[in-house]
């Protein structure tokens, strides 16, 4: 599958396709590599649900054709769209204009997006703030000052709502009534960890929910590890706090790595088991996290009120996309073409002329000089 969909069609996946890439979703083991096989071997979703099994067999491995067989008796795809409808969940595929554009350009981006809450705030610029369950009282304390002071910077704040160092920075974002975002491992109605369902209720309410599995998605181990892909695919950095020699955070920050991203971490105790992932990353290279500040450095963000608008920016991405936008707003894509750019690269360097003053968002996924 390409690593680049930005060419997905602006006017959304058609409506009486919608329905069987649910469908898919609910199917353990079909993701987006699987999925994007079948449509490309039948010609749309719909054709791919309701082939004869011998079809999948020629794209499909025996467990996944196994899986799918198993699935297509239990899984209704009209029954699942009505339980979207009724729970209030939105969904978002690569086909839909609303598909954060940063995620989309990753390696493995979810055919479905299931949101509660804002889904606005997927394409907003955001920062991943994760660590250990098991955290310190100075890692808790530090996850707080850089969520918080993130948030309060206008940065969408995205955790996995775990106990410990996610809970935290989601906590303080809302504290700072600022926006956060919780990637979960589970279906967007599971309350999971159970310790965290009240924080949970006020993500969906004040920020967002979002996840690759439908509702009524029970935990499952191998989900968590998969759902660090997106954690880091909708932000610009990955901000490790604490994070123990096998946290699932360094999984969160090798994803980070291979996208693209900024990764950075906070430096602690050589004596602390917390910290033995965290400071690996630091000796490997990571950026060194010692407050907001130093994530706003690396992402090359100014301070959020700041009434100087610096000069644009010597560098060439930021040279060619003002010279694409001399003559008046461009959608990303034209974008990308005009400047022969990858998408993702234009989505991040938008980001940042964003905050800094230079560009605006003017709608529909497209932007203006100021």
């Amino acid at each position: 599958m390409s690593e680049d969909r930005s060419t997905a069609g602006p006017t959304g996946t058609a409506a009486d396709q919608r329905p069987f890439w649910y469908a898919f979703s609910a199917v353990p083991g079909i993701g987006p590599a699987r999925f994007s096989a079948l449509v490309q071997r039948f010609g749309d979703a719909r054709r791919a649900w309701e082939a004869d099994p011998r079809g999948w067999e020629q794209v499909l491995d025996r467990r996944s054709v196994e899986a799918l067989c198993a699935a297509r008796h239990v899984v209704r795809p009209e029954k699942l769209t009505r339980l979207l409808a009724e729970s209030g969940v939105a969904a978002l595929t690569w086909e839909d204009e609303g598909y954060p554009p940063l995620l989309r350009q990753i390696a493995l981006p979810p055919f479905v997006l299931y949101v509660v809450g804002d889904a606005a705030l997927l394409a907003r610029r955001a920062v991943a703030i994760v660590g250990t369950r098991s955290a310190s009282q100075p890692g808790l304390r530090a996850a707080r000052d850089i969520a918080g002071a993130l948030a309060a910077q206008g940065l969408v704040v995205v955790s996995g709502l775990a106990r410990g160092i996610d809970a935290a920075a989601h906590e303080a974002a809302l504290a700072s009534s600022g926006a956060t975002v919780a990637v979960l491992g589970t279906g967007p109605d599971v309350a999971y960890p159970i310790s965290n369902f009240v924080l949970q209720q006020r993500i969906a309410r004040c920020g967002a929910l979002v996840t690759e599995y439908p509702p009524q998605s029970t935990p499952e181990a191998g989900n968590f590890l998969a759902r660090n892909r997106i954690l880091s695919g909708l932000c610009l950095a990955t901000v490790v706090v604490e994070a123990g020699e096998q946290s699932g955070a360094l999984s969160t920050a090798r994803h980070a790595a291979d996208q693209g991203r900024d990764v950075l971490a906070v430096p602690g105790g050589i004596y602390s088991p917390q910290s033995v992932g965290s400071n690996r990353l630091l000796a490997d290279g990571a950026g060194v996290c010692r407050g907001a500040d130093d994530v706003l450095a690396a992402l090359q963000l100014p301070l959020a009120g700041s009434k100087e608008i610096s000069p644009w920016p010597d560098d060439p991405i930021a040279t060619a996309l003002r010279a694409r936008l001399a003559d008046g707003p461009l959608h990303i894509d034209e974008l990308a073409r005009g400047t022969g750019l990858p998408a993702g690269e234009v989505a991040r360097a938008l980001s940042r002329l964003e905050l800094s003053g230079h560009v605006e968002h003017v709608g529909q996924m497209s932007w203006a000089a100021r």
